[in-house]
C-alpha cells in the first residue's frame, strides 16, 4: 500500500472535516473512516448529476446492518477487498451475518488488546467460534464447506493492519483553511470569449 493512496487520503480528511463528502464507486471508502460517500446513480435520459449519498453514521446505526468501520473491514477480509482475494466461497452475505454475530468487533478488540502467545490462543478461539458458527444453523444456514477450508492462519495479519493502519500523509488537515472571493468578472469573460 502506498502513501497517498486516495481513499485513505480522502478518508483522513473527511473525519477532519476538510471535505463535506467524498464521490466514489469505492466500497472501501466507509471503512477507511469516510463520514459521507456520495455514489452516481446515472444520468437517465437527462442532463442531471444523480447520486445516492451514505452517511456512516445511517450505516452503523441501522437497525438489521449496524456496521462499524471494524465490521466493514472484518467483511473486507472475510469476502474480499483492496488487499485480500478474501476466503474462498464467503460471499458477502456469509460475511455480514459472521459481523453481525459481533465476530468483527471481537477480531479488532482481541488483536488490540493482546501479543504474542495470547494473540496466537485468541486467534484459535476466534477461528473456532467461527468455524463452529458455520458449522451450525446459527446464522440462519450452515456452511460446512467454509467451515471445513477455514485456513489456520486467517486473518492475515499483515493484511488487517492495513486496514487498521492505512498508510497516509502526515498532515493536519483540519489546519487547512479555504476562502472564497468574489470572480473576476473579466477574466471569466476573456476565458469565455477564447473558450465557448
Amino acid at each position: 500500500q502506498a502513501v497517498g493512496e486516495a481513499e485513505v487520503e480522502l478518508a483522513s480528511m473527511s473525519k477532519a472535516g476538510t471535505l463535506d463528502l467524498v464521490l466514489t464507486e469505492d466500497s472501501d471508502s466507509m471503512l477507511f473512516g469516510t463520514l459521507l460517500v456520495a455514489r452516481e446513480c446515472g444520468k437517465e435520459h437527462s442532463q442531471n448529476f444523480n447520486m445516492t449519498l451514505y452517511y456512516s453514521i445511517n450505516v452503523e446505526t441501522h437497525p438489521v446492518l449496524g456496521f462499524t468501520p471494524e465490521d466493514l473491514i472484518f467483511i473486507a477480509i472475510m469476502s474480499g477487498g483492496d488487499y485480500s482475494k478474501g476466503l474462498v466461497g464467503c460471499r458477502i452475505q456469509i460475511s455480514s451475518q459472521l459481523a453481525q454475530a459481533g465476530f468483527g468487533r471481537r477480531l479488532i478488540k482481541g488483536i488490540h488488546d493482546s501479543t504474542g502467545a495470547l494473540r496466537d490462543q485468541f486467534l484459535h478461539e476466534w477461528c473456532r467460534d467461527i468455524c463452529s458458527t458455520l458449522w451450525t444453523n446459527s446464522l440462519g444456514s450452515c456452511h460446512p464447506h467454509l467451515a471445513n477450508n477455514f485456513p489456520d492462519d486467517f486473518p492475515d495479519l499483515n493484511v488487517l493492519n492495513l486496514y487498521l493502519h492505512p498508510a497516509c500523509l502526515e498532515q493536519s488537515f483540519a489546519a487547512l483553511t479555504f476562502s472564497c472571493s468574489e470572480p473576476q468578472a473579466v477574466d471569466l469573460t476573456c476565458f469565455a470569449a477564447v473558450n465557448f
